[in-house]
């Protein structure tokens, strides 16, 4: 397991962490996850990406705890990356995400969820 993966798990929630982390997909279409996953798929996304601004844009999301992705805010180009990054994050999730992880099962399938979702875009 990756030591982001396990700073992640282990990181107590406090008044600098989000509760709860949401990603708009469209205005219409709205994910949403406790904030230590919404944190995780960010950084996953943020690791994917080839292009560095784009990459630390990603990441500064969640330095700074802002706790929401608005796809729609991004570039199409950039949208596009993004996008693509989460057409591999099921498989990612699957291998990085600790066995151990209460109900894993459930997080495996919010986070289908998403996919689902922006499939749609493209």
């Amino acid at each position: 397991m990756s030591d982001t993966v396990l700073r992640t798990f282990s990181r107590s929630e406090g008044p600098q962490s989000v509760m709860a982390g949401t990603i708009f997909v469209t205005s219409n279409q709205l994910w949403s996850s406790a904030g230590w996953l919404f944190d995780w798929v960010v950084r996953y996304i943020a690791s994917t990406v080839r292009d560095e601004q784009l990459s630390a844009q990603l990441q500064e999301i969640v330095d700074v705890n802002l706790g929401m992705l608005v796809l729609e805010d991004f570039s199409q180009t950039d949208r596009h990356a993004i996008l693509a990054a989460l057409r591999s994050l099921p498989a990612a999730a699957r291998t990085q995400l600790p066995s151990s992880l209460p109900g894993r099962e459930e997080v495996l399938a919010l986070l289908d969820s998403l996919v689902e979702m922006a499939a749609c875009l493209g």
